[in-house]
This record gives C-alpha cells, structure tokens and sequence, in this order.
C-alpha cells in the first residue's frame, strides 16, 4: 500500500474518532500500572526494526551482561523502504517489539496509536535531561503522549577541502571558513571563483534551500506555517544567483559523475550530519587529511535528523522492550560515541570521545566540534503532512524560479499551493489540537 495512502487512512480515522486507544485495552488486561513488570525469570525474545546498520551488537552484548534472559534480534530496512513498513505493520497490527525511526519520517507517525506511551514506564522522569526541542521531537502531535526517545541527533554542517580553499587565497581554518560564510557575498564570491576551474561548492542547486531549511521547519506546534519569512527570501535569491551563474553541477557525490568529481578534486564543499565523514572516507580514503568540517553558511544553525526508539502498542514484551531502550540512551551511550550527538545531555561531553581527533579530518577534534555547533542548534516539531509539505514547497519554489517570479511573489504562491492541497489535512490536524 502506498506510504501516503496509508498515511491518509490514518489522517480519517482520527477526524472520524475511529482509532482506538489501544493503551487503554492494556491497561484494562493488565492492571493500574498498565505495564506488566519485567521479570528475569522469563525468556524474552525482543524484534527490532531499523533504518541502518552498525553498532548494534555491542549495545546488545553489554544489555545482556545484566539480562542474560532477553535475546535481541535486528531486521534492517532500506532507508528508502522503511516507514512505509512500519506503517503498514502498525495499520495491520503486526510488527517488532521497538521500531527506530528517523526525525523526518516520525511526523507521519505522531497521530496514529501504534506507538506506546513511554510514559507509562516512568520515562518522563528524564525529560530535564534532554533539550526541550528534541524531547518534544517525541511527543504525539497533540504533545499529551510521549511516543519515544530521541537518542542521538545531528547538526547539519559544512564539508570543505582545506587544501583547495588555502590555494586560492581563502580561509581554510575552520573557524575562519564559518565566519567568513557567514556573509553569503563571499560565499557566492568563493563559489564564482573555484566555478571558473570547474570546481564546486555544492551537489544541487537546491542545497542552498537545504541550508536554510535546516534552521526552519514547515510547521509550529500550533500548525502555523513558517516558511514565509525574511530568510526564505534569501533563500530563494541565493539559488537565481546559483542558477544564473550555473554554479551547481546538479549531481550528488554518490553517482558515478559525483564521485568522478570528488576523485578530481572538484568538490570542494558539500553539506552533511554528522555522518558525513565516514561517507567521505568510504569514497575518497586517498583524501584522508585534506578535509575538514566547519559550521555552515549564512549564519545558519541547521539541523540534519535525530533518530528515536519506539515501542510498538503490539509488543507483549513492552517492559523488556523499555529496559532495553532506558539501557541504551541513559547507560550505553555515557560510554562514549564518538561521530553522534547523545539525546541524553550529560552523555555529552564525555572524556573519553570529547578530545578525540579524527585523522580523515586533518586531525581536527571532530567531537567536540559537533556539540559545540549542536548547542546553537535547534531541532524541529514534526507534523504529519510535513514530507508532502516539503515537497510541494521545493517543487514550486523551483518552478517559480524556473519561470522568472518575483522572490516575494513565489513565497505566496507556494503558501497558497500547500495550502490548496493539503488544507484539509491541516484543518484535521487543528480540530484535534483543539479537541484537547
């Protein structure tokens, strides 16, 4: 079934009043505290469903040194596969004990009942210890439930080769590169300069819009729109001159060009989380030393993703489920993880990762440098129509400037097609706001 359809399906049972509270059935069969207690005399065999791969079985070794009586086994997903999955499991009431969401896709999933309310396990009771905008990230859309946790989450920020900035006469120390950004007249300098060797300082055109999204979302708690503000109109001006000057080769670093390009020395700056550098290192290990990270352009704060664990209000092994999730995000992670962001704001600045260097980066402290740009950063509140938003957003942004409008001109445009095709999916989304 189609991921929107089935979204949509979602959408109508709850303006009809249809979906049932499928946590209010467990805590009838189960008692006051809703959660049966975990017992360590039975066997638990606990399903997680996730987007990605790596690093899962030393979390799950060292979970099991103190609950030696629950197995766990991992099934991964494409990325590009995965929610409409996790929908159609949640839809047709069959799937894995917790599910791991990436932030861009859990809008879709904050008005359905298929996640379990973390609250019922006392979970709350660390909300002081995570940023009030990434533990809101978790909340159901009407902000009563608290639907998972946010585990780790990412900056968005800026990729550059140090060696071909110092060569044509630009800062080429980070700090320097994200203070000399901050004007986007010398980013569009830098960029005409290295264009005329054929050298880029994106993938897309559309970057620039990436940018500046990081630092907005779509929609606010309320479901107010957001993305026709002074910013935007930057934005926009900033891609016609990208477009004007063809300063974009159009093509990510992933295809056979890309890469081409990457291996010629072409790309001297791309935009990525935290990831970034691991995805560089895998395609280019020869350039190891010749890259660096710095913060992005235009003064912008930007935000990548997060990633969250949910329990699914199928589970019958809920409480082993949350034992394992608290495991992970509160002990596991205060090991240290270096090239991630903790949720869990004491895991951060660990000793043993906050002075690590990384040598693909020219020996820059990469840790340290992620949280310091996360601690301007400011994650998003989700809403479920925001995927189909985005795009509508992106497709007649484009078009506006593919036919020559006025900047202030497309802004509107674009806020009245979205509205036109999904108004009433917002207005659905406003009536249950105001139904609590």
């Amino acid at each position: 079934m189609n991921r929107l359809l089935i979204y949509l399906i979602a959408l109508l049972l709850l303006a009809v009043g249809c979906v049932q509270n499928n946590e209010t059935d467990i805590r009838e069969e189960e008692g006051v505290e809703g959660i049966s207690q975990f017992d360590r005399n039975k066997d638990y065999d606990l399903t997680i469903w996730s987007y990605y791969e790596g690093g899962w079985g030393e979390a799950i070794q060292n979970f099991r040194r103190f609950h030696p009586n629950v197995e766990i086994n991992v099934e991964v997903f494409p990325f590009e596969e995965y929610s409409e999955k996790y929908l159609t499991a949640m839809l047709e009431g069959n799937g894995p004990d917790i599910m791991i969401f990436d932030s861009d896709h859990y809008g879709n999933f904050k008005v359905m009942d298929g996640l379990a309310d973390l609250k019922e396990f006392g979970a709350d009771e660390y909300e002081t210890s995570f940023s009030p905008e990434l533990w809101r990230l978790a909340l159901s859309f009407d902000q009563e439930k608290l639907l998972g946790i946010p585990f780790n989450t990412s900056p968005l920020i800026t990729y550059y080769r140090s060696d071909i900035l110092r060569d044509y006469g630009f800062p080429y120390e980070p700090k320097d590169v994200g203070n000399y950004m901050a004007s986007s007249e010398n980013w569009l300098d830098m960029a005409k300069t290295l264009k005329e060797d054929g050298i880029h300082v994106m993938e897309y055109r559309d970057d620039i819009l990436k940018i500046y999204e990081s630092g907005i979302g779509i929609y606010d708690e309320n479901m107010t729109y957001l993305r026709d503000s002074r910013e935007f109109i930057q934005a926009i001006d900033l891609t016609k001159e990208v477009k004007e000057n063809g300063l974009s080769p159009n093509r990510s670093i992933q295809s056979v060009e890309g890469i081409n390009d990457l291996k010629d020395d072409k790309v001297a700056m791309i935009y990525m989380g935290t990831w970034g550098t691991n995805q560089l290192r895998d395609i280019v290990p020869e350039q190891s030393g010749k890259w660096r990270v710095a913060r992005l352009p235009f003064n912008i704060h930007g935000w990548s993703n997060s990633s969250i664990f949910s329990i699914t209000s199928m589970s019958e092994q809920k409480e082993a489920a949350w034992r394992f999730i608290e495991h992970y995000t509160i002990e596991e992670i205060m090991h240290g993880y270096a090239g991630t962001i903790p949720g869990f704001l004491p895991a951060r600045k660990n000793p043993n990762t906050i002075h690590n260097t990384n040598a693909f980066l020219n020996g820059q402290s990469d840790q340290a440098f992620y949280e310091e740009v996360s601690e301007e950063v400011r994650e998003h509140f989700k809403t479920p129509i925001d995927r189909e938003a985005h795009q509508l957003w992106r497709d007649h942004v484009n078009q506006g400037i593919e036919w020559g409008i006025e900047t202030e001109e497309i802004l509107q445009r674009v806020k009245y097609e979205i509205h036109e095709a999904l108004g009433r999916e917002r207005q659905i989304l406003i009536n249950n706001l105001n139904k609590n």
